[in-house]
């Protein structure tokens, strides 16, 4: 796969949504099939699903030895297609994975008073949840695994025209500190984009997409 690498003081993961190889193709046409979403519906109540084709900083994500990505609320809507992100699926690969690695996916309190749940990235495991401002999540420890390994996941997002019960999510209070652990989160670049009208950040995405190599 083609990666394109993300270096932040939020996150340190690769993501690649082009270029990959037959099997990751396969596994996602599977997830974005009318039979999978119908599949999702009936666990999650979530109705109207729609995919990706683009599979918008979906895809395939790779975290490296020391990686990490901080604890953080999914983005509200699609910045092409204004469509409400309403789930994720997240379906790991990574075989022989001790506990020693890190890694596992936390699930953090709407309030960060603690940690709900966390999950391994083993493989043949699929985590399935919605998205919303209470959702939380983050891989915020950095990974201790050997040089030539990583954490490997394949993602896919879904979702609807309707916002959802709680209606249009709010675009700030995107990254969030854990109290005690974690410095500043938010930074010059956050602030710009908190002060950035959705239409202009959707014009901004559209002419990052025109303009992007294909690989």
């Amino acid at each position: 796969a083609n990666l394109c690498s993300s270096r932040s003081d939020r996150t340190v993961k690769d993501e690649a949504s082009e270029g990959l190889g037959p099997y990751t193709q396969l596994l996602l046409r599977t997830l974005d099939a009318p039979e999978f979403r119908s599949f999702l519906t009936a666990v999650t109540g979530v109705e109207d699903l729609h995919d990706d084709p683009t599979h918008h900083l979906a895809g395939l994500h790779r975290t490296p030895p020391g990686g990490y990505t901080k604890v953080h609320r999914d983005f509200p809507t699609h910045p092409g297609t204004g469509l409400h992100h309403r789930l994720n699926v997240l379906v790991y690969l990574n075989h022989d994975w001790p506990a020693s690695y890190g890694g596992d996916l936390q699930m953090w309190a709407p309030d960060m008073s603690g940690v709900g749940g966390t999950v391994a990235p083993l493989a043949n495991t699929m985590l399935i949840f919605e998205t919303s401002d209470h959702s939380l999540h983050g891989l915020p420890d950095p990974l201790t695994c050997p040089p030539d390994r990583a954490r490997l996941s394949v993602a896919a997002y879904f979702y609807t025209v309707d916002p959802g019960p709680d209606g249009p999510r709010d675009e700030r209070g995107h990254w969030v500190a854990r109290e005690g652990l974690d410095p500043k989160v938010l930074g010059r670049y956050d602030r710009l984009r908190r002060a950035t009208p959705r239409p202009v950040k959707r014009a901004y995405h559209a002419v990052r997409r025109a303009t992007r190599p294909q690989h």
